[in-house]
């Protein structure tokens, strides 16, 4: 198996385990669009379908929950700076909770994804 699908097939378990154990869909899509985002992008990838993990969804909830996940992923980049702690950041521990505060509804393996990505944004 290349790495390539490697990383897929840690993506759908992640989002199936997310959405059939946790009954978390926010979640599963999360991880189906961080995949696709920021993973996939190497040649002759294959991006994950929704429909290889829910066999049914409205999709106006699924666009809703692609929009939720997004901007957990783009629009914390102050938990980066906290963490980083540059100038006039907030702590830490402000950071993560001013996050789930403002995008409820994740599982904690989604906010720790988040606050990574947020790292790298902010190097």
């Amino acid at each position: 198996m290349n790495p390539q699908d490697k990383n897929r097939n840690i993506y759908i378990e992640k989002a199936k385990f997310q959405f059939e154990q946790k009954n978390n869909f926010l979640s599963a899509v999360f991880f189906i669009d961080t995949y696709n985002q920021f993973i996939h992008f190497q040649p002759n990838a294959v991006p994950i379908s929704p429909n290889e993990i829910f066999l049914e969804f409205e999709e106006s909830e699924y666009i809703k929950a692609l929009e939720k996940s997004r901007d957990l992923l783009t629009k914390t980049a102050y938990v980066g700076a906290a963490i980083w702690n540059y100038n006039d950041s907030m702590t830490v521990e402000g950071a993560k909770e001013r996050m789930r505060t403002e995008y409820p509804g994740f599982s904690e393996e989604c906010y720790k994804a988040a606050e990574s990505h947020s790292m790298q944004q902010m190097r």
